[in-house]
This record gives structure tokens, C-alpha cells and sequence, in this order.
């Protein structure tokens, strides 16, 4: 495989939260370029606390990129978020990436005592941004909060919203459950949003997640019904999304991804053994 292969890890272990460290160790050791956990201050099941769930991939990892994908900012306290991520890129310098979302569920904002703010989440991601930076480039009165190098901010979402926040403001744009002719028409959208943008095409890292399942690593598995548990939305609303089929045609799709001008790519599949499936891959596209 020629383009770096990410994966996010579940938001519950397979054999639960102290297996998250070898679990990250494992992915790397089968080839993952990039390892990413979801965030979630408020979910219907149990979810790993990002930042705290970082701090361990890096403890077990040596080379991967590392990041929370994505991290709902405007669910959260920027000037705290900054510290941690600025912690994070001390303990895994050089390989920290964060990207950044809105999230998409009204409830969870609700939860958190920040329903106001849902219906004006994208305002508060373009200032959380520039709060952001700015926060890591501040050393007024003596004060500071820089973090071993420069953390890359890449915009998750895949509407057309978040790919005109990454060409305005983003080092990167990851949209997720997409395919291959989707995300060929949006790279040609991203190269004029660039230009309007008065960026040069290359500012941006395209990449994107691909939710897939190997077929035959899990026979009795229905990774349909595991992507409808994880949402808790019906099977059938990720059919179009899911990409499944034999380890070759799997690396196929990516090889598509690829040639429409992705720089890597990030696999979130439906199992809750996804570095068995991610080894297949990798095997396959040897």
C-alpha cells in the first residue's frame, strides 16, 4: 500500500479500557500509519475520554500519528482543550495531529449543558480555532502554552461547510462516510475553495475515513448491525457508506481514494477487532 492507512480505534476496547494501550500498540505493529479515537462528552453507551485515551496511545506507540477524530470543540473550553493538546504533542512530539468537528448529535450538546449552542456550532469551531492558535502562540506577561511543535488542525465533516472552514482555516480535511466518486467531486470543489481562499492547493492534506469490513476476518459478524449499535440509528442507513468485501477489493477502494487525490486514508471498521482486519488489508495490498 503506497498511501499511509490510519484506523480509529473503538470507542470501547475489546476487552475493555485497560486493552486500549495494546490494542494502539498492535495497530501499529500491523502498519497503521495514524492511530485516532473518537470523542464523546455524552453518548448512549460507554466512550473513551479522548484526551486521557491519547495520553495512553502514545505511551504505547512509537511512530504513528496520533489525534482525537474528531474533537467536538464547541462542546468544550478552548483554553483547557489547548492545554491538553499541547500536553499531548510533548508526550508524542512531532506526530500529533487534532481533528476538529462539530458533532452532529443536538442531544449531546443538551447533556452537557450547552444546548444554546447547537444550532451555532460552526461559529464556534471558526473562533475555537483561532482561539486555539492563539492560545499556543501566546507568551504575553510571561506566560505561555506551547506545545512541542506546531499542532496541524484538520476539519472533519462532510458537508460543504466543513470543506470551506478547511480551505479557509485548516491544515487538513477528513470527511468520513463517503466513497471514492463523492470524494473525487469534492477534491475539485476543494482546489477552487483553496483559490478563493487565496491558498495554494497543496496547504490543505486531503484524506478522508472509510468505514469498511473485511469479509471472512469475523464470518458470523453483520457489520451493518455493528455500525447501527454504534449509532444507534437502523442498519441500514450505512449501506451505501460501508465498503466491504474481500481484503483486495477492500485496498481497491482505497487505491480509488488514492487516485482522486487523497494523501491518506482512515479506516474505521465495524468490528470490534479492527487491527485483525486492518492486517488483511495491509497483507493484501503488499
Amino acid at each position: 500500500m503506497t498511501i499511509p492507512i490510519g484506523i480509529v480505534l473503538p470507542d470501547i476496547p475489546f476487552g475493555g479500557w485497560t486493552q486500549l494501550g495494546p490494542q494502539a500498540r498492535a495497530a501499529e505493529d500491523a502498519g497503521a500509519a495514524a492511530v485516532w479515537l473518537t470523542d464523546h462528552l455524552f453518548w448512549h453507551r460507554p466512550a473513551v475520554d479522548v484526551i486521557g485515551g491519547l495520553q495512553t496511545v502514545a505511551a504505547a506507540t512509537t511512530a504513528c500519528t496520533i489525534g482525537p477524530c474528531a474533537l467536538q470543540l464547541p462542546l468544550r473550553d478552548v483554553p483547557s482543550t489547548a492545554k491538553s493538546l499541547a500536553y499531548l504533542a510533548e508526550l508524542a512530539p512531532g506526530r500529533t495531529v487534532a481533528c476538529l468537528g462539530i458533532g452532529e448529535w443536538e442531544s449531546e450538546y443538551r447533556a452537557a449543558g450547552k444546548g444554546d449552542r447547537f444550532h451555532r456550532r460552526g461559529r464556534l469551531l471558526d473562533a475555537g480555532i483561532d482561539e486555539l492558535r492563539a492560545a499556543w502562540d501566546a507568551d504575553a506577561d510571561g506566560l505561555s502554552m506551547a506545545p512541542a511543535g506546531p499542532v496541524p488542525l484538520w476539519i472533519a465533516g462532510r458537508s460543504d461547510a466543513a470543506r470551506r472552514r478547511a480551505a479557509r482555516t485548516g491544515d487538513g480535511w477528513i470527511p468520513h462516510l463517503c466513497r471514492a466518486p463523492w470524494f473525487a467531486e469534492q477534491m475539485v470543489a476543494l482546489t477552487d475553495d483553496l483559490d478563493r481562499a487565496g491558498r495554494e492547493p497543496g496547504s490543505v492534506t486531503r484524506t478522508a475515513v472509510i468505514n469498511a469490513a473485511i469479509d471472512g476476518i469475523e464470518p458470523d459478524a453483520d457489520p451493518l448491525a455493528w455500525m447501527g449499535r454504534l449509532y444507534a440509528l437502523p442498519p441500514k442507513a450505512f449501506a451505501k457508506a460501508l465498503v466491504r468485501g474481500s481484503a483486495a477489493q477492500v485496498a481497491e477502494e482505497v487505491h480509488r481514494f488514492e487516485a482522486a487525490g487523497a494523501e491518506a486514508i482512515t479506516l474505521f471498521l465495524a468490528s470490534d477487532h479492527p487491527v485483525d482486519h486492518l492486517a488483511a488489508l495491509i497483507d493484501a495490498a503488499a
